[in-house]
């Protein structure tokens, strides 16, 4: 039906034609709008991270260094890796095992490994151990038990560190193990105040045969048995003014 041209006209000056947005325009301010939503929140997590405690060396100030030998850490057989904070040393070594049985005779019961952990931080603070954490894998038969040592060194100062673990019930099928001996009554003793300190320790990992016919291992006889880790966990005091 065609309308006449003057009722034309009135009608689309009274209902106009709907307004076109422009989708692109929308996409972009969404776009913009995600990314500074986004920025915001990376922003607020960041404000929230812990600071360092002042007591404390800046970590990224801190290295260490191991120097090691025994028949329980030959040359390339062990790793050494430092927590964030600087206050734990593990200690990771692939040699480190020992077993017995009825046709051992000794000969792969005891192993051990000397140990040099020098340290560099800054002038003013001195370090201590807390704490050492020995863990890995066993499997122990009733009779048979496990002793693993440390004995740390400084200066005219020493000490020994030891846990045990005893063979039969749950060890008997072999288990993942993970034994923490807290500092001795004598401990912590800290090292001189310096830039550095020097700690010598004598590892040792022992498998006592109570039983004459029990056996027991700290490999579990794959290509992926747990190692043997030892954890030295360290504490940060500033040097008397």
């Amino acid at each position: 039906m065609h309308l006449p041209s003057h009722l034309s006209t009135d009608i689309k000056a009274k209902f106009p034609r709907p307004h076109t947005f422009d989708l692109s325009f929308i996409a972009k301010m969404r776009y913009f709008s995600f990314f500074a939503a986004a920025f915001a929140v990376a922003s607020s997590a960041a404000t929230v991270l812990p600071r360092q405690n002042p007591l404390d060396p800046n970590p990224a100030e801190v290295d260490f260094t191991t120097v090691m030998a025994g028949s329980g850490c030959p040359a390339n057989t062990f790793t050494t890796n430092v927590s964030d904070d600087a206050k734990t040393v593990n200690l990771t070594f692939s040699s480190f095992d020992v077993a017995v049985d009825r046709f051992s005779e000794g000969q792969d019961d005891t192993k051990s490994c000397g140990i040099r952990l020098e340290a560099k931080h800054p002038e003013g603070f001195q370090l201590a151990i807390n704490s050492i954490v020995w863990s890995g894998w066993a499997r122990l038969d009733s009779g048979v038990d496990l002793s693993l040592l440390l004995a740390p060194k400084y200066g005219d100062w020493a000490a020994t560190s030891r846990v045990y673990i005893s063979g039969g019930g749950n060890t008997a099928g072999g288990l993942l193990f993970a034994k923490e001996d807290a500092a001795p009554g004598s401990w912590p003793v800290y090292s001189p105040c310096g830039t550095g300190a020097v700690l010598n320790m004598m590892a040792t990992v022992i498998m006592v045969q109570g039983n004459p016919l029990g056996a027991g291992s700290t490999d579990d006889g794959t290509s992926s048995s747990p190692p043997v880790t030892l954890g030295v966990n360290l504490v940060w005091k500033p040097c008397p003014a």
